[in-house]
């Protein structure tokens, strides 16, 4: 095989499989290629975010906390050309999830439109080496999380 190496989110149409034992009359190490089965088609066409707020309760042994007025959670849904979806989830203790969701917006989703939902490695490499500026184990790294949750949901 010879060419460009295709990125790792790119589909295949044929399965190669090299011998490893040889039938009589064949060589060993001899190569076919193996239709592959119909897979859905994983190519990611939307991700939405959504943020749910659900407020303390009025009890003494909350009075005081530094939690902010809610609970926030962040949803993360992943939706693929062939309708498979996925969703991931994120949540906080404190008052931040704003600045993930501008994160995703701005910077996360735009590089998954078109990409391979399966191909859920890469597309963490990807988004690591895109975000190293961002600082590690902050807000970029928490969206990213978010995503890859519903990544993996979407597989299954």
């Amino acid at each position: 095989m010879s060419g460009p190496t295709p990125p790792a989110w790119a589909a295949l149409d044929d399965l190669i499989v090299i011998d490893t034992l040889s039938p009589a009359g064949t060589s060993a190490g001899a190569e076919r290629r193996v239709p592959m089965p119909d897979m859905p088609d994983l190519t990611i066409t939307a991700v939405r975010t959504t943020v749910l707020r659900v407020p303390w309760p009025d009890t003494p042994w909350l009075k005081g906390h530094a939690f902010g007025d809610a609970r926030q959670f962040l949803v993360v849904d992943v939706e693929t050309k062939s309708g498979i979806a996925g969703m991931g989830y994120l949540f906080l203790f404190r008052p931040s999830i704003k600045a993930i969701v501008a994160c995703l917006d701005e910077v996360i989703i735009p590089r998954l439109i078109g990409k391979n939902a399966s191909a859920v490695e890469a597309i963490w490499q990807d988004l690591w080496k895109t975000t190293i500026t961002y600082g590690r184990g902050g807000i970029a790294t928490m969206a990213q999380s978010a995503l890859d949750i519903a990544l993996w949901d979407a597989l299954g």
